[in-house]
């Protein structure tokens, strides 16, 4: 007997592996980060930082955009 496997169990089954995959990738970061011995930040230090990420980012992302309007010009 030639059975075909049926879309929606192959659909369901291929998320249960990729929710697996992606729970034990979190319980890595977990592992890791409690490993870590430095010294956590505060919420203060911390909004600082991703402040200066953030303002980074956007800097990049405008030269970028700037370049791309120069070229199409």
């Amino acid at each position: 007997m030639n059975r075909r496997p049926r879309p929606d169990c192959s659909a369901a089954l291929k998320r249960a592996r990729e929710h697996a995959a992606y729970t034990e990738f979190l319980r890595q970061g977990i592992q890791v980060a409690r490993a870590d011995p430095r010294p956590g930040l505060s919420r203060k230090e911390a909004a600082h930082h991703m402040g200066q990420v953030k303002a980074g980012l956007e800097a990049r992302l405008d030269v970028a955009l700037a370049g791309k309007k120069d070229a199409k010009e």
